[in-house]
């Protein structure tokens, strides 16, 4: 399995280093809050947010049958 995350930089809210520090934090919370504390087979997913609200990006688990590397 792998964990994928990616995040868009260039809005006005997404623009250094502390902005995506600020994201990893909310990726981080969040992952540290799921119910189960083994991710299983089909992985999950979530999105990653701005402080303003917008989407920057996104996180999954991929599972070990998923062969593609983007």
């Amino acid at each position: 399995m792998r964990f994928v995350l990616k995040i868009k930089l260039g809005d006005d809210a997404m623009e250094d280093q502390h902005d995506v520090a600020a994201a990893l934090r909310g990726v981080a919370d969040r992952l540290s809050k799921l119910v189960s504390t083994k991710f299983g087979p089909y992985g999950l997913e979530g999105k990653i947010m701005d402080r303003n609200g917008n989407t920057v990006g996104g996180w999954e688990v991929k599972g070990e049958h998923d062969d593609n590397d983007d």
